[in-house]
Formats: C-alpha cells, structure tokens, sequence
C-alpha cells in the first residue's frame, strides 16, 4: 500500500530522495521502484541509512562502490549522488543540541550534515526552478515514450501481419511459377502423341497412295475410315488422357496451395493469440479491426477448404476445354466426350487432303506423277499436323492460363482487405510515431537550455 502511495507521487515530484539500508542495500523490489521513478525522468539522490552499524569503514566503502556500479549499469545513469548516514546519530544530535545537553561526538562517517546542507542550501532559487522545469519535462518524456512504445509494439505487430501476408504472396507466386513451369511437360507428351501421329501418317501415305490402290482409292468411306483406324488411332484419348492429368493436377496444386495459406494463418492466429495480441474482444479500435479483419481473412480460406470438390472442379475445366476445342476446329458434336470431339477434328483436317486425293489423283496423266503427288500429300499432311499440334498447345496453354488466372484472383480477393487494412494502419502509426519522436526532440531542447540557464551545482562536501 506505502509504495502505490509513494508511487502515484513520483510523477508530481521534483526531487527524489531515495532511501536504502547500509546492511540491505539495492534490494530486488527497491531496484524495480527505482526503474519507476527513473522512467518519469526524475533527479535522484541516494541516501544510504545505517552508517552506525557498520562493522567496518571498509563496508562503507564497498556499499559505496556497489550502489555506484549497480545504478550505472542496471539504469544507464550517470555517477550517482549519494550520501551514507546515521539518521539515529542525528536525531540524537538534534535532540541533545535542543535540550542544550551535550552533544555526542561526530561521526566522520556520517554525511548526514553535507546531505542537510545539500537540500536546506544547494538547492537554492536556480536550483529550484531548474528542477520545477525539469519535472514537468521528465513527465512528458515519460509519456512520450510510453506512447512511441505503444505505437511501436502496434507497429510490429502489422509488420508480423505483413510478413505473413508476403508470405502467402510469395506462396502464390511461386506456386504461379511452378505451375507454368511444370505445365509444360503435359504439353510436351501432347506433342508426342501428335508426332507419332504424323509418323503413323507418312507411314500410311506411302503404303497407300500406290497406283495398285487406285479402286480403294476411289472409296472416300473406305478411305476415311481406313486413315481413322490407322493413323488417328488412340491419339485423340491418348491426348484426352492427357488433358485429364493435366487438369487433375492442376486442382489438386490449386487445393495444396489453399492448405498451404490456411495452416499459415492457422499459425499465425495461434502466434497471436498466445501473446494476447489478438484478444477475444479487442478493448481498442485497433484491436478489434484487426481481429474483425483476420477474421474475414482466415474464414473464406476455411470455406474454400471445405466446399472444395475436385471432382467437380476437373469436370468444368474439361467442359471448357471440350469448348474451346469445337470452337477452335470446328467441329459440330453434341454430347461426346472430349476424344470424341479430337477424332473428329483430327480425321477432318486429314480429309482435307485425302480429299484433294481421291478429287484429282486420277484426273493426273500417268503413273510417273504418282511419287510426286504423294509426297506432296506428306507434306501437306505433316503442315496440317503441325498447325493443328501448335492450335492444341495455344488452346491447352491459354484454357490453363486462364485457370491459373481464376485461382489467383480466388486468393488475391481474400487478402486483399486486410493489405489495404495494414497499408493504412501502417502509415498512420508512422505518422504518429514521427510525431511522437518530433515531441520528444522538442523536450530534449527545451532540456537542454534549461541546464544551461539554470546549470547543476555540484553536491556540497562531506
């Protein structure tokens, strides 16, 4: 009760007398008073009680020596001003020097008379009023530093929260990254397909297109059905294998990626709320927009997490690409697979040139035209496959690109209010900390000409 007392005066108080015992001195909860009557600013005096039960000067000496080091470095003060004294043998003294007995020897030891003169006469007028403007200053320091503390604690805390949210930043991108990287081996294995592809197919023309074939020939049934058997084989499922890979890969990264965040904000939020930074009910506006905010951060990803249907997520992919491709080539089917949809693209850009084939083979003079017009089919045939190889790749890679877009933005709208949240709280504890650290510049100054108006006497002699 007596140190909540002394301690609600410390702020009111222009000089501090702080006193210790010799047997005892700088005890734990006196070290801690201390820090408290340092951070207002405070002048300090140290007086040292019990000179009179010493066992030795020597002891005087080292209790000097200790309180000297002890305050210096536990305070970051300069030297000191104390005095060790005997209050017993000065009451003593006053009594016997009232009652006009006499009066007991002097101690030399006891400084109680330099620490009487030192408060009854250094302290004069100048020194008064130097103390009384340095009061008022030392509380506004105080002040002053337990707001730029408090604006920097608030401060790191938002650079926590932006580190976690660069974090899932970088996340994203390097998840972009890999995406685009990693994508290109399905392209790849789509090239594959058509390149064996084109090897069935300049197989299939130089076996076919042969004067010996010519009624075959004439049959543009046989014909198409024949190339379709032989030379498109499986490279349409093949290719629709692939892009379903390609797809199921794709969602499931997306879904890792969504884990990913959601057990980075699920740390973060057990980080904060274990050091009571992210309290229940925030009992500041800063708090609780915070909490409001990191709430509505955390939510949708758990939401996503928990509606997330991969199955569901790979059939509107290949739905769209199954788009993309009939659109692209073409091709008029209903209701068929994605395969289905590639046989069909695939024989109508071969029948591009079995049918100049079957139309003018035979209105050609001579069989010595023959070679030549079959290599002219290979070519023309291989020219059609690679158009159709890099209209495939342009689609695939434009449809996954356009997914990828999709799953950025998913994420990019759920963190983007607390990034504008923290942008704004940031600048504002900035500004405020610039103002703080302005005002305490000021009182440093002000400090500064008032010691030297009103300069420090020294202490008087022991």
């Amino acid at each position: 009760m007596e140190e909540e007392i002394t301690r609600q005066f410390v702020p009111r108080a222009d000089l501090v007398l702080f006193v210790t015992s010799l047997l005892q001195p700088l005890t734990a909860s006196e070290l801690d008073f201390l820090a408290h009557i340092r951070e207002w600013g405070k002048k300090v005096v140290f007086v040292i009680n019990g000179v009179d039960r010493r066992n030795s000067d020597e002891q005087l000496d080292r209790v000097r020596e200790y309180l000297t080091r002890e305050v210096t470095a536990r305070l970051g003060a300069d030297a000191p001003t104390l005095y060790l004294i005997s209050a017993l043998q000065a009451l003593r003294g006053k009594l016997a020097a009232k009652a006009n007995a006499d009066v007991p020897a002097a101690d030399a030891r006891n400084e109680y008379p330099a620490l009487e003169r030192y408060v009854l006469e250094t302290l004069r007028e100048t020194d008064r009023v130097r103390l009384k403007l340095l009061s008022p200053l030392g509380v506004l320091r105080h002040l002053l530093k337990g707001n730029v503390a408090a604006l920097d604690t608030r401060l790191l805390v938002v650079h926590e929260d932006a580190r976690v949210l660069r974090s899932i930043r970088d996340q994203l991108d390097a998840y972009m990254r890999e995406m685009r990287s990693d994508s290109e081996r399905y392209l790849i294995e789509v090239r594959n397909v058509l390149y064996e592809l084109e090897r069935r197919g300049r197989s299939w023309f130089e076996r076919t297109i042969r004067i010996g074939n010519a009624n075959f020939l004439r049959n543009k049934d046989a014909v198409e059905n024949r190339f379709r058997a032989e030379v498109v084989a499986d490279a349409p499922h093949a290719i629709e294998e692939v892009v379903h890979r390609m797809v199921d890969w794709t969602v499931q990264r997306n879904l890792k990626l969504w884990r990913s965040v959601f057990v980075e904000l699920d740390a973060h939020t057990a980080r904060l709320r274990e050091s009571g930074a992210l309290a229940p009910h925030g009992d500041t506006e800063f708090q609780y927009n915070r909490e409001e905010l990191f709430g509505k951060l955390r939510e949708p990803v758990e939401r996503r997490l928990g509606e997330f249907d991969t199955d569901r997520e790979a059939r509107e992919i290949v739905d769209s690409v199954k788009a993309a491709v009939t659109s692209a080539f073409g091709v008029n089917v209903l209701a068929i697979g994605l395969g289905g949809i590639l046989v069909a693209a695939f024989t109508t850009a071969a029948l591009d040139v079995t049918g100049v084939l079957t139309a003018t083979l035979f209105a050609i003079a001579g069989w010595l035209i023959i070679p030549h017009r079959r290599r002219q089919l290979i070519d023309d045939f291989e020219s059609k496959i690679a158009k159709l190889n890099e209209d495939l790749a342009a689609l695939l890679r434009a449809k996954f690109e356009e997914q990828l877009a999709r799953y950025e933005h998913q994420l990019l709208e759920v963190i983007a209010p607390y990034e504008r949240f923290l942008e704004t709280e940031k600048a504002k504890l900035e500004t405020g900390l610039k103002e703080l650290n302005d005002a305490d510049r000021e009182v440093t100054g002000l400090e500064k000409r008032v010691l030297e108006t009103f300069p420090e006497i020294s202490p008087a002699p022991r």
